[in-house]
């Protein structure tokens, strides 16, 4: 594999870091050597009281001969202090430079393909939303609702597909009168949105909303969004409650109900959103089959899909493609970032910092309380070895006692 120049830059980096390592590496080298001299003085003071136990005992003497293995102890422990703080400066940047930089991106390529996959699925999601059309605040005039009697009335309204068409798709609309669940007027539309509306009431009542009974086109509708199985196993069948938001139902469920709603709706358009996304292969493909392409195969249908399965039957396809994050363009004379490139890289160099010096500091707590539970339990175990009774040193070895002291 050919890594290009940019390797140079990474070994003069690595070059001048073991350089740097050189003046460290002979401090704690130094201080090394005194540590295990301060370690070789601590166990002969310990191994001369142990074996002189008994003359201690008989004179009272070894409460003040433990004085001198305490003594060396602080002062074993003082320069493994100093060695702690050259190792800490050492592992500082070593650790947060090579190991985290380099070892961390190989540990997650394994990972690397599956958030790929999921990074597309939310870049073009985010790509379709930067990519619509900015409402300007001063296009919606705003009416007191006691001026009208109508919650949405449009005067003379003309409508197009193409914002640059002369030639208006649907003209001279008079009124829309919205009723609950649906537009009706002599235009009919029938609209599953990404974010359905579940109601606190029964299926039957969700497929219906609020029209009129018919138990043929009722029963077509529920066998074409292959939710016949689903009744048989509910509670109640179709008069079971859904609850808030269809808090007691699957996602697949959820979204085959709606759209059982929107096809009882019978109406002349059908917006879809991904409506196979929420089932399985199977069930999508039975939806597809027994709905789209068969109760609603004399209905203009729009639906936005991942599953290309699906395509071939379309009559017309458009596929988004060259697309690009809006951040990263040239900002328009109408739209500025609200912070700019420095204040960013300020507060990622401000968050850099600020968690390097709290690994330091994690990593000093750890040596110095580590340092001191080392020596109280030396202290707290040569006390309690000392006041032993003599029947303890005639059964226990004295090289098995130093051998116990010098692990601390």
């Amino acid at each position: 594999m050919n890594i290009g120049l940019g390797s140079l830059a990474a070994l003069a980096a690595t070059l001048m870091v073991m350089a740097c390592n050189i003046p460290l590496t002979r401090i704690q080298k130094r201080y090394q050597s005194k540590i295990m001299e301060a370690k070789d003085e601590r166990m002969k003071a310990t191994s001369e009281v142990l074996r002189n136990i008994k003359t201690l005992k008989l004179q009272a003497w070894d409460s003040q001969f433990l004085h001198k293995p305490r003594k060396l102890e602080e002062n074993r422990v003082q320069l493994a202090v100093e060695v702690a703080k050259t190792g800490s400066t050492f592992c500082f940047y070593l650790l947060g430079i090579t190991h985290v930089y380099l070892c961390d991106p190989i540990f997650n390529l394994p990972d690397l393909l599956s958030v790929i996959a999921q990074g597309k699925v939310s870049v073009d999601r985010v790509a379709s939303f930067l990519q619509e059309d900015e409402v300007q605040s001063d296009t919606i005039e705003f009416v007191p609702k006691d001026q009208t009697e109508f919650e949405v009335e449009i005067d003379n309204g003309k409508f197009s597909w193409n914002p640059d068409s002369s030639s208006p798709t649907l003209d001279k609309i008079q009124r829309i009168k919205k009723a609950v669940g649906y537009c009706k007027d002599w235009w009919y539309k029938g609209l599953c949105t990404s974010v359905p509306m579940d109601t606190n009431r029964n299926v039957k009542e969700n497929i219906l909303f609020g029209n009129r009974y018919d138990s043929v086109k009722y029963d077509e509708t529920v066998k074409a969004c292959a939710l016949t199985k689903d009744f048989e196993l509910f509670p109640c069948g179709d008069l079971t409650e859904i609850g808030e938001r269809g808090i007691n139902m699957s996602g697949g469920q959820k979204q085959r109900i709606q759209i059982a709603r929107a096809v009882y709706e019978d109406a002349d358009i059908y917006l879809l959103d991904d409506p196979f996304s929420a089932v399985d292969a199977h069930t999508g493909t039975q939806l597809f089959k027994d709905c789209l392409m068969g109760i609603l195969k004399n209905k203009t249908i729009l639906y936005v899909t991942h599953q290309v399965e699906f395509l071939p039957a379309a009559d017309f396809i458009l596929v988004a493609s060259n697309y690009w994050m809006a951040w990263a363009s040239p900002p328009t004379s109408e739209s500025r970032p609200k912070m700019g490139l420095d204040y960013i890289l300020f507060v990622y160099i401000l968050l850099a910092v600020g968690s390097s010096l709290f690994v330091l500091l994690r990593a000093s707590l750890v040596a110095i309380t580590g340092l001191s539970t080392a020596q109280k339990l030396f202290v707290k175990m040569l006390q309690s070895v000392v006041r032993a009774p003599m029947a303890f040193f005639d059964s226990t070895p004295t090289g098995r006692i130093l051998n116990r002291v010098s692990s601390i």
